[in-house]
């Protein structure tokens, strides 16, 4: 097909002067994808003139490569006699929408095909956002649901505690048992500490899905001081033992406030589900090194009833987020895994004793360290 046919071609379809001024790509084919003709957007893509184009194939200038591509609409329009189309990535990064069409003589031959194209990259790029959106507002949603869910968990049961203690605490003040009632009176004042640690945790985990972590350095002990002097002060009328066992006084890591949370959490869990009259808490701090990265390892273990192993796999997939369990582990840990995991850092949950469960627990932090 040569230029002259170009006209019969396009079977009086438009001027070629019209073709020119449009912003999709057009260029004819012969029969062998050797370009014939192509408008000025077609050229003006690549940086080109349409004369610098003639007579050359489509693949040197927009895959800078000697073969056809993959699906190229153009050789299957001409193979197919019927219409083919294609969106393509060129090496240069942007996205085609392309489309051939076969030119065919009286005698219904295939002697050439026509190829449209559209650079549709921004639409693309905006639909993929949106796609990216509509994920996160799931995702933000299920968030909100399973915290609404969990919140009703925790907060029936402080309700319920509350609840309990003022009826006993109507039959103490009847019989004068001044001791028990004073007890009682210490349960519902931990009961509410509880109700308000647990705002503070729905309101630090919707705080972590709107607003950008930032962190920076911190001495880790001093949050740790924090944490246990905040525990000491809510459960005044326990018997709590805490012991820290570290080899230095200053350990350092990328962090945030979170870790005061963290440690509350974990220092509230190990006395709530602590049935000792004494609840005893060793903390020990060492280091250790795991694929060349160095972390702070804290092993926060107590003498409460232990978990057993099958229920500790189900806590670390539940906090996760790997596997929703039936069974509710409260907000706490799972808003101490999320702001682990913004420190790039790990929680793990073992036993006190190896192979003994109903020792205590052993709860180990693993925070990378930047104090050498």
């Amino acid at each position: 097909m040569n230029s002259k046919d170009i006209d019969e071609a396009f079977l009086n379809v438009s001027e070629i002067k019209v073709l020119n001024s449009i912003q999709e790509l057009v260029a004819v084919y012969d029969i062998n994808l050797t370009i014939v003709w192509v408008n000025t957007a077609a050229a003006e893509s690549v940086n080109l003139k349409p004369d610098d184009m003639i007579g050359r194939h489509c693949y040197e200038f927009w895959e800078m490569d000697n073969t056809p591509c993959d699906g190229c609409p153009v050789k299957n329009a001409i193979i197919t006699k019927s219409k083919e189309e294609i969106t393509r990535k060129t090496p240069d990064g942007r996205i085609w929408d392309l489309k051939g069409y076969p030119i065919k003589d009286d005698s219904d031959e295939v002697i050439g095909a026509i190829e449209i194209g559209l650079e549709i990259t921004e639409k693309i790029k905006m639909q993929n956002k949106i796609k990216e959106s509509e994920i996160k507002y799931r995702e933000a949603y299920n968030h909100l649901n399973f915290y609404e869910d969990l919140f009703h968990h925790d907060l029936s049961n402080i309700l319920q505690s509350l609840l309990s203690s003022i009826e006993l605490s109507k039959i103490c003040s009847n019989e004068r048992r001044l001791t028990e009632l004073n007890n009682i009176l210490s349960l519902a004042k931990n009961q509410i500490a509880r109700g308000k640690l647990l705002i503070s945790n729905v309101k630090n985990l919707i705080d972590l899905d709107k607003e950008e972590i930032v962190l920076k350095e911190l001495n880790l002990l001093e949050f740790l001081d924090l944490s246990i002097e905040f525990i000491k002060n809510v459960y005044k009328d326990k018997d709590i033992e805490i012991e820290i066992d570290t080899m230095k006084d200053e350990i350092i890591v990328f962090a945030n406030s979170g870790l005061k949370d963290i440690f509350i959490n974990i220092l509230t869990n190990a006395i709530e589900h602590n049935r000792h009259k004494g609840v005893e808490i060793e903390i020990h701090i060492s280091f250790t090194e795991q694929e060349g990265q160095k972390f702070v390892k804290i092993q926060i273990m107590d003498n409460g009833p232990g978990i057993h192993d099958d229920l500790k796999k189900n806590i670390i997939k539940h906090i996760s987020g790997e596997k929703r369990s039936k069974k509710r582990f409260g907000l706490g840990l799972i808003l101490a895994k999320r702001i682990l995991d913004s420190y790039g850092a790990d929680l793990l949950i073992k036993n006190r004793r190896e192979n003994d469960h109903s020792i205590g627990s052993n709860i180990i932090l693993l925070i990378p360290d930047y104090s050498q």
